[in-house]
């Protein structure tokens, strides 16, 4: 069991990583430098993104943790990591979701920018990544020390990721 939820525990992290790293990418792409943190990235400098760029910056993280998800189930979404990944997927989008209660996440302010209701794609990208959940964990048989093991190691992972985000240096890139 240890090592099931380390290696969820990896899984989960590196899901954040890439998730971020897809913000940070899209704003170098734009032309902007970058403020990268662990569990967050925002444009530096004199000129701000307009709303059109402030938008692709949002997209970026989203779409990079559904396009993990969508590709792992889609090869390797049989296997115990293939559904790990897509897990993580799911946990990162579905935390980021209730942090938008106090905090907007980038599902939330994409809808707000497009006027379609703050929790419209907050919810569809919730509900899409608990499908695919549901799907990569049909056949597993996972039980009550399993799900344990993945709620332990989930919490420890994104304590460690929101707590060592507050503590690191942050990165400026560009």
């Amino acid at each position: 069991m240890i090592q099931f939820g380390l290696r969820f525990f990896l899984i989960l992290v590196l899901t954040f990583l890439l998730h971020e790293g897809a913000h940070a990418l899209s704003g170098l792409a734009l032309g902007f430098p970058v403020e990268i943190g662990l569990n967050h990235v925002r444009p530096v400098g004199d000129v701000a993104p307009d709303a059109a760029q402030a938008m692709l910056m949002s997209a970026a993280g989203p779409v990079a943790t559904i396009a993990i998800a969508l590709v792992a189930w889609a090869t390797i979404g049989r296997s115990v990591t293939g559904f790990l990944i897509v897990l993580a997927a799911f946990v990162c989008r579905a935390m980021a979701m209730v942090v938008s209660l106090w905090n907007p996440n980038d599902e939330m302010r994409i809808s707000q920018a497009l006027g379609i209701g703050a929790w419209t794609l907050p919810i569809v990208v919730t509900l899409l990544l608990a499908m695919l959940v549901w799907a990569a964990a049909r056949g597993k048989r996972l039980r009550g020390r399993h799900w344990l093991a993945l709620y332990i190691s989930g919490s420890i992972a994104l304590a460690a990721v929101v707590g060592a985000d507050m503590m690191l240096p942050r990165l400026i890139v560009g």
